[in-house]
Parts: structure tokens; C-alpha cells; sequence
């Protein structure tokens, strides 16, 4: 679990999510009023039994209303939950059924920030102005709430812990280890800066740490697998890379980080560290828990970014722009360092584990067999990457939802694998909307999401009733192959009008309420028309490359590129006659 937290000082109100939720709870800081509900019973925490290399179907949906800025809004997995952080403080779900279990919320205060153990939730709030602003932040002004996970019990709160500022004045980034049960925060002395480890559950202190000596310090947290704390430490102008024990606060082992700009990635107990412009190269290392490099990249164009481990493999993204795709996987054995092989990758929003498998969601999936390997035929899906670490062989699977043109690094995340649940978070209009997907179990080849190869049709036939057709041919020529699947004439160019017409099968869905849930969420975010002059439904994108029709006919979906729709024009006539055939 990331202990990076990005502030949410700005973040307006969300509605309470009260049903379903019993009790109250009389506990509160003092002077501070509360507005919570909590519950007695506890909730199934998720199997780590991961997803098949199927394509996942949906489990439940859940809407949080009257959200004035979701986008800004934190969630997060904890002991069976999904916890939605606001200025409206804490709204959880079970992530099970997607019913509400508890709310917590500080009035007249704002959630700086938080961190998450494996059952207990910490906030740090300050008070606001009368506008709703956040006053200056002084230690006084600070309270942090420890709240159990399972019911929203408040077990403790106390003034004057300091949130890891990362030298910046708005920066609060609590730190957080699982395992160890600690959440981190600064330590009390500015003069001597240091780092404190609290006890989660109680509230007390169980350790400190200071980075030498140095009378000016400032900490840059890095990452967190719950076993490992990597933090990068700048004291003196020195700058140093620190991974210490969550239970402790011993130096498990340290590196100075005094050239270029460094990222730590920790996983599994192994570290990997990215040096970005040493002397004009990248340096990657892979770092054992006792400080040893087993593995290391020296390049002027080549950087690894992402790890995920399973078992005594792990599993790195190395950026690689001399290869087809600008990305590869490689595998390394954590206990040898050798590298036990490599594939051709896209690039991932993060890689995740579960069920001994690795997990990286990206935007698109599909490949094109010409000189155009590397870009993406634009079908509708987003793609997920169920990796066998000790093989090292990736299948790729649709998703059913689009995530074309979203940024899976963006907060909050639009999709998230946890257990054996995928989540994926939209926020559409005036809320937020989780939605949770479970293994599917549908046959046939799991690259088209179960759908035969031979319901794919010939873009081209489609065409064979529509007017004024002088010529058709398959574009492009070449198949479109999803992993060992190639699928044929799955794009045409007709010529009849002023110019050469194309267009494309998007995607064919198992049945047409799959294909209309895809459509919508391709064109979320964008500034698609909805038209009901073509097929079942239809959305229009003008710009300045030209108009372009994604239009959907049961379980088809098919986009036609730089489309003319005057009525009774050439390419209207296609239209219609393609919407046609396929019903």
C-alpha cells in the first residue's frame, strides 16, 4: 500500500451515506463536533484469490450523491471496506456488496490527510475559517483520530502530530505500514527534525527516528509494502535514501541520493529505486530488505518505473523505446537477480498482486500487424494484463468498461484491482460512482471477452446494400490480433462520395446491454454529442481532425472516422446500411 497521500484540504462536502448503518458513538475529540454513524457488525475482509484471465462482470454499483468536486476525492481498501475520504470526512462501504457500513465526519473542519493500517483508519483534520477554508495550519490547530475500520469506533484522538510535509507547506503525506500497525508523522521538534512512529490502534508512540545529526531536514516519503518505510531524507544538502523497519524505525539500509531525481518503488520487501539524469543516464536498482542489489540498469534511454512481486519472482516495467511497443516486462528472480525472461509490455497504471498473479490495467488493448504495431486500433475496451510471474507470459482480457483518454494515475484512480474484486471509480457529474466486478466465467477465447471470433463480422459485407458503393476494401489489410486471436476484414474503406469513407467494428460484445455499458463509458469525459439518428444509440465527436461517429447496434459497436452526416449524402447512406445489417 502507497503512504503517498496527496492533501485534500480543498475537497468539498459528500453526502452521508447513513443506510444500512446502526448504532452511534459518543466518543469525540473534545470541543470538536462529530457527525458519524457507525456499526457493530464486522464484514468479510476480500480473498487475495485475485481474477482469472477472464473478463470480469459486475458485482454491485454504488452512487454517492451531491459529491460538488469528486474528482478530488481519496478512496481506499481497508479490512473488507471501501472508504471514500472527503471534506465530508470518511463515507465507507462493504466492499462485498457496496452497502453502506459507517461515516465519520469532523464539522467545521477539514480533512488534511490520512493513512490506513490493515484495520484501523487515521485522520488528520484542522479547523476552517468561517468561508470553509482551512486556517493557517499550526500544530495546535492539528487533531488526528484513529478509527477502527470495521465499525468506525473512534479508538484515540490527540493534538500536535504533523502529517510528513515533504517541505511544502500544503504537502501533508502521512506515512502508514500495515503489517506493522504504525501510522508516521514528523516529529514534534522542528529545530531537531525527525520522524515518529505511531501505534495505529492506541495512539501512543512507539518510535523515533532522525536522519543524522543535522539540524535542517526534510523528508520525502517514498513508498511502503508494509514492511519496508523508503524515504528519502535531505539534511544539509545532503540527500539520502532511507528504508526503515514500520516497526521500529530502524535503518534497514541506506543510499545517498545526491545526483539526479529519485523514485522508490517497494514491494515484497524488495526495493526498486529509478535515478533519472546521473551524469545523462538512468539508473534503476532492484534492493533486497538487507540493503543487497540483486539486479541493475544503466542506460541513457531505458528506466524501470513500475514492481509488483509474487512468490521469488518479481515483476518490472522498464521503459524501452527502442522496442515495438515502448515498454517490457521483465522478470527477475529475488533471491539470484537474474533476469528469467522478458516480453514486449504496455505501459501500466501500476502493477498489482494477487493469487500469486501480477495485475496491470491500461487504456487499450489490441494490436495492429503492420508498421502501426505500436499505436492503438482504437477499439472500445480498456485492456487488463493477467501476468504468471513464474512463466512470464501475459494474457491480455477486455475490460467491461472503456478507459480510453483517462489518466490511470489520476486521484481517484479509475480502476483499482483489490482481492478478488476490481473497482473501477467514475465521477459523473455532481458524485461518485464505484462499481465492483467479480471473476467472470463466460467461454470462449478470453482476448474477445468470450465472444467467437466468427461473430466478428466483415466489415466490408456490411456495406453490400448501401448506395452509389463504386469500390470497398479491407482496412487495414493487415488482421487485428488480440494475444493467439486474429480477427479478419474488421475495418473497410468504401469510395461512392468525394472522398474515401472508413470505418471500423469498435468492439462485439456478448450481448447489447454489455456493448451499451462500454459505449457510455467511452465517451464519458469527452465532448461527445448523443445522437438518436443512428443505430440504437450514438455519439458524435467534432474536432478539428473531423466528425467522428461511434454508433452502437445490439452488442456491435462500430466507428466510422471523419464521417459527413448530411442526410442523404454518401456517407449517411453507409451508415444506415451498416446499422441495418447488423440487426
Amino acid at each position: 500500500m502507497s503512504y503517498r497521500r496527496a492533501p485534500v484540504a480543498a475537497l468539498a462536502a459528500i453526502a452521508v451515506l447513513a443506510g444500512g448503518c446502526t448504532g452511534t458513538d459518543d466518543e469525540k475529540p473534545p470541543g470538536i463536533e462529530v457527525d458519524r454513524v457507525t456499526t457493530a457488525s464486522g464484514t468479510r475482509p476480500a480473498a487475495d484469490a485475485g481474477l482469472p484471465a477472464r473478463t470480469p462482470q459486475q458485482v454491485w454499483r454504488a452512487d454517492l450523491p451531491g459529491l460538488p468536486s469528486p474528482n478530488l476525492a481519496r478512496t481506499e481498501f481497508v479490512a473488507g471496506h471501501v472508504a471514500v475520504v472527503s471534506n465530508r470526512g470518511l463515507d465507507v462501504l462493504d466492499a462485498q456488496t457496496g452497502k453502506a457500513r459507517w461515516h465519520y465526519y469532523e464539522k467545521a473542519r477539514l480533512v488534511l490527510d490520512y493513512a490506513v493500517t490493515s484495520d484501523t483508519v487515521v485522520v488528520t483534520t484542522v479547523a476552517t475559517d468561517r468561508d470553509g477554508n482551512a486556517r493557517q495550519v499550526q500544530d495546535r490547530r492539528l487533531r488526528t483520530t484513529g478509527l477502527d475500520a470495521a465499525g468506525g469506533r473512534t479508538l484515540w484522538n490527540r493534538g500536535g502530530l504533523r502529517p510528513v510535509t515533504e517541505g511544502q507547506k500544503t504537502g501533508y503525506r502521512p506515512m502508514a505500514s500495515p503489517e506493522a500497525g504504525v501510522a508516521v508523522f514528523e516529529g514534534p521538534d522542528k529545530k531537531k527534525p525527525s520522524l515518529v512512529g505511531v501505534d495505529a490502534r492506541t495512539g501512543k508512540q512507539r518510535w523515533t527516528w532522525a536522519a543524522g545529526s543535522a539540524e535542517r531536514c526534510s523528508f520525502n516519503p517514498q513508498d511502503t509494502d508494509g514492511s519496508l518505510l523508503s524515504v528519502e531524507a535531505a539534511c544539509a544538502g545532503r540527500k539520502t535514501m532511507y528504508a526503515l523497519d514500520p516497526a521500529t524505525g530502524a535503518v534497514k539500509w541506506s543510499k545517498p541520493s545526491r545526483l539526479g531525481t529519485w523514485q522508490a518503488r517497494t514491494r515484497g520487501g524488495v526495493t526498486l529505486i529509478t535515478a533519472y539524469g546521473v551524469d545523462d543516464v538512468n539508473m534503476s536498482w532492484l534492493v533486497t530488505a538487507d540493503g543487497k542489489t540483486i539486479w541493475k540498469l544503466k542506460h541513457e534511454d531505458l528506466a524501470a518505473k513500475e514492481i509488483a512481486v509474487a512468490g521469488d519472482r518479481a515483476v518490472l516495467t522498464v521503459a524501452d523505446h527502442g522496442r515495438s511497443r515502448g515498454m517490457r516486462l521483465e522478470f527477475v528472480n529475488v533471491r539470484t537477480g537474474k533476469v528469467s525472461e522478458r516480453t514486449d509490455a504496455r505501459e501500466h497504471g501500476g502493477l498489482v498482486t494477487a493469487g500469486g498473479r501480477v495485475y496491470g490495467i491500461r487504456e487499450w488493448l489490441g494490436e495492429y500487424e503492420d508498421h502501426r504495431y505500436g499505436l492503438s486500433p482504437e477499439l472500445t475496451p480498456g485492456a487488463l494484463d493477467v501476468i504468471d510471474p513464474g512463466k512470464g507470459e501475459v494474457t491480455t482480457v477486455p475490460l467491461p468498461f472503456a478507459l480510453r483518454g483517462e489518466q490511470l494515475d489520476a486521484t481517484p484512480r479509475p480502476a483499482v484491482i483489490e482481492g478478488d474484486r476490481l473497482y473501477r471509480v467514475q465521477s459523473p457529474g455532481n458524485g461518485l460512482r464505484i462499481t465492483a466486478y467479480g471473476p467472470g466465467g463466460r467461454g470462449g477465447p478470453a482476448e474477445t471477452g468470450g465472444v467467437a471470433v466468427a461473430d466478428w463480422p466483415d466489415a466490408c459485407d456490411l456495406t453490400a446494400k448501401a448506395d452509389r458503393v463504386r469500390e470497398r476494401k479491407p482496412s487495414p489489410h493487415e488482421p487485428l490480433r488480440l494475444g493467439a486471436v486474429k480477427i479478419s476484414n474488421w475495418g473497410c474503406q468504401v469510395r461512392g462520395g468525394a472522398g474515401p469513407f472508413e470505418f471500423r467494428i469498435g468492439w462485439v460484445a456478448p450481448d447489447a446491454g454489455a456493448a451499451s455499458e462500454l459505449l457510455a463509458g467511452r465517451t464519458v469525459g469527452t465532448e461527445a454529442e448523443r445522437s438518436r439518428r443512428f443505430g440504437d444509440e450514438a455519439y458524435v465527436v467534432r474536432n478539428t481532425g473531423g466528425t467522428t461517429l461511434t454508433m452502437r447496434t445490439g452488442r456491435y459497436i462500430v466507428v466510422f472516422s471523419r464521417a459527413d452526416l448530411t442526410p442523404g449524402g454518401f456517407n449517411r447512406s453507409v451508415i444506415e446500411a451498416v446499422d441495418k445489417a447488423l440487426r
